[in-house]
């Protein structure tokens, strides 16, 4: 009797064992890893276009199948360049949002439906506060615009409340132009500056682009992102 009693639990255990293996071989099969659930821009000025690439990568065995994407506000778009995504692949998703119709915090999301080996739907979050700049760090100016003959443009943030403000490049939509930081630090009643030059290998056309800036005031305070549109026009 003990002996039977021994090898039930043995084989309790190894059936165990061999489930846990299928489980965790079926989870890896269809996993899927976001690189970012939700994109903050922060504050931005009115009727603008911004992008923002969200990427996905496919970590699982198995390719994935995108079916379809569900963007439910009539602001923004997105766009991706393939239906499937090999195993180890990444695929990025290309937000459009357009602040025209916002003022204001807005708070928005779009949902990715994926099959193969089996449906899974992503939710991804994108922020932004229109036309609203807190605490005076408002750039000057909001948005950049280089017609041919333009090299370089300076935008400059006024610290008017805090006793110190500092300044970095959060992210950069795309390699259209180049950022510089000159005066990365600023007292009360100084000014923050930073300088913007398109890249000299474009070729003709209009290109649309945005540049996010992270601004922080002291230690226990938080961290204010700006978002400042470019627009580069070459005949």
């Amino acid at each position: 009797m003990h002996k039977i009693i021994k090898n039930s639990k043995l084989r309790l255990l190894l059936a165990i064992g061999f489930t846990l293996a299928i489980t965790s071989q079926l989870l890896s099969a269809q996993a899927v890893t976001v690189v970012e659930e939700y994109f903050d821009f922060g504050h931005v000025g009115i009727e603008y276009k911004l992008f923002h690439k969200f990427k996905v990568i496919n970590s699982g065995l198995k390719r994935i199948r995108i079916d379809s994407v569900n963007v439910p506000c009539d602001c923004s778009a997105v766009r991706f360049g393939k239906e499937w995504v090999e195993r180890g692949d990444t695929l990025d998703f290309v937000l459009t949002f357009d602040t025209k119709d916002f003022y204001g915090p807005v708070n928005r999301k779009f949902k990715i439906y994926m099959s193969v080996p089996e449906k899974k739907t992503v939710s991804l979050i994108y922020l932004a506060n229109v036309g609203q700049w807190m605490n005076g760090l408002k750039p000057n100016p909001f948005s950049v615009f280089f017609l041919p003959n333009h090299k370089k443009k300076t935008v400059k943030i006024p610290n008017k409340f805090f006793d110190k403000i500092s300044l970095e490049l959060e992210r950069q939509y795309d390699s259209s132009f180049t950022v510089e930081i000159i005066k990365a630090e600023a007292e009360k009643g100084e000014t923050l500056e930073l300088s913007l030059s398109p890249n000299p290998k474009l070729g003709k056309g209009t290109y649309l682009s945005n540049f996010t800036l992270k601004v922080i005031a002291g230690e226990n305070e938080e961290a204010t992102f700006l978002t400042i549109p470019v627009k580069i026009a070459r005949f």
